[in-house]
């Protein structure tokens, strides 16, 4: 078990301890004021992880658009039309000659 997951079922089974003697959790006790706590860290850590950092964009390996998919080099256009063609080559030769 991961450290993180190991604490987070520590703190799991201490609140399940507190529910069940009567008393509250420490961590959800909105009397208390501290699921606050728990909320806020939550928010943080969204607001970071959608945050957009244009810095972090690479030219697009097909087309040239700045992209800031780093793992693929492609844009939404050029891989989802370079998935579908991989997907079915046949498909698309015969769409292609058809046009």
């Amino acid at each position: 078990m991961s450290p993180d997951a190991k604490l987070r079922m520590d703190v799991y089974q201490e609140g399940q301890k507190a529910f069940n003697a009567g008393t509250t959790c420490p961590y959800t006790d909105w009397r208390a004021g501290t699921w606050n706590k728990g909320w806020q860290a939550a928010k943080t850590y969204s607001e970071s992880m959608s945050r957009y950092d244009p810095t972090a964009e690479v030219p697009c390996g097909l087309c040239g658009k700045p992209t800031p998919m780093t793992a693929t080099c492609r844009c939404d256009g050029c891989w989802e039309l370079e998935t579908r063609i991989r997907r079915d080559p046949d498909l698309a030769r015969s769409i292609l000659n058809s046009l």
